[in-house]
């Protein structure tokens, strides 16, 4: 099969020699947790983590002597984390762009038919590797081919592993959570939880078996509001779900619940501060109120919503409802690439999202909605350095040059 081109590898910065206190040092750092610093640094202590982040003339007078490494015209900030990506998805070939949302998912079951089980187990390696050379320190992952967990590699970014549940037939609900609760990841991945399809996919049993078993460990992640024909069909019954896309199999989709699927979710008690809502692009009144007040958490995925057409999510409603909000690529398929820094932009570019809002959903707020704040997403002190340097671009301020800065040259200090 084709592959999808592949970005540019970046240089990856090799470690320091360790040997007292240094300083980094660059006209501009985003720490993840307070506003943008100018002329700012990272101090890192001889143990090989951060010590402070602040001023870089203010670090200089609490470590006088300390060696500095300068980074002329760039920005230092934490590693993205991306959302939601379906890396497996990597290697197969390209869907047509002449095909609507439900065309294009029953193409893309059309060659996940077609694939070997090497050809995802090397779009899993294919798509870490992408992740990583463009700034990716974290990647949620959502697996439906069964063993391509074991192909997670040691080096590179760190991944989150949720396994995909398909489930149809209410009889086969818990054998199958059963079955997704079994799968082991390989390599440095860490297991996230539960990747419950979408509504259309997943009866309420299954749903409500997940919830169950992920009750203290572990969240419950789901396609959810994604499309108007996922919407149709929970609310009716019919349209292009039912007809086109289970039209020809030999299946059905589980019964509509006859409500929106957020409602619905509400209503059988899944929808709550262990879920994780990807897209939440059709959302209607009283649902960012709903997804606030359930303390739920939402992966925004911009740009592989307007290359299918499915719409534009209530990015700013569900912002000024302190919803906790993160990006992903979602699938190469779908988005075109696997380049975080291209949600962040688009966050501001289509969502309204202001530069540093965006920067937090790339890399604090989406550690949260992973539960991983306490490990990744910013520069706090303490942690182990992991720090992503990118060249700033052209600009008449200094937000214009962080978006318009090239990932080309983005690597690794650490």
């Amino acid at each position: 099969m084709e592959a999808q081109p592949r970005l540019r590898r970046r240089p990856e910065q090799k470690k320091r020699p360790r040997g007292g206190m240094r300083l980094l040092r660059a006209p501009l750092v985003f720490t993840g947790f307070s506003p943008l610093i100018e002329n700012g640094g990272v101090l890192l202590g001889d143990d090989g983590r951060i010590a402070s982040v602040g001023a870089a003339k203010d670090l200089l007078k609490d470590a006088p002597g300390a060696p500095v490494e300068d980074f002329p015209d760039s920005i230092l900030l934490p590693p993205l984390v991306n959302c939601h990506a379906h890396l497996e998805l990597a290697a197969l070939p390209k869907i047509r762009d002449d095909v609507d949302f439900t065309g294009w998912l029953g193409e893309v079951v059309a060659e996940k038919k077609r694939a070997s089980p090497a050809d995802f187990e090397r779009g899993i390696k294919e798509g870490i590797e992408l992740c990583r050379v463009g700034g990716q320190g974290v990647i949620a992952d959502v697996a439906s081919a069964t063993g391509v967990e074991k192909s997670y590699g040691k080096s590179g970014a760190r991944v989150v592993f949720t396994p995909e549940l398909i489930c149809l037939d209410p009889s086969g609900a818990a054998k199958a959570v059963e079955n997704a609760l079994g799968r082991k990841a390989g390599g440095n991945a860490s297991w996230g939880g539960v990747f419950a399809h979408a509504p259309y996919t997943v009866c309420e049993e299954a749903y409500l078996e997940c919830a169950k078993a992920l009750r203290r460990e572990g969240l419950l992640f789901t396609h959810a509001a994604e499309s108007p024909e996922e919407v149709e069909y929970c609310l009716t019954g019919k349209g292009a779900i039912p007809e086109r896309l289970f039209g020809n199999s030999p299946v059905n989709p589980p019964p509509s619940p006859g409500l929106h699927p957020i409602d619905w979710l509400d209503k059988i008690g899944v929808l709550g501060n262990r879920t994780v809502l990807v897209h939440c692009v059709q959302l209607g009144k009283g649902h960012v109120n709903l997804i606030a007040a359930r303390r739920a958490r939402v992966v925004l995925c911009p740009r592989s919503n307007k290359n299918l057409g499915v719409g534009s999510a209530p990015a700013l409603e569900l912002l000024r409802a302190r919803v906790n909000i993160g990006l992903g690529t979602d699938s190469i398929l779908s988005a075109g690439d696997l380049d975080l820094w291209k949600e962040v932009t688009a966050a501001v570019d289509d969502y309204g999202f202001s530069p540093e809002d965006a920067l937090f959903a790339g890399t604090s707020w989406g550690a949260r909605v992973l539960g991983l704040e306490g490990e990744s997403g910013s520069l706090s002190p303490g942690r182990r350095a992991a720090i992503l340097v990118r060249k700033l671009g052209e600009g008449k301020d200094r937000w214009e040059r962080i978006f318009s800065s090239s990932g080309e040259n983005c690597f690794y200090v650490n």
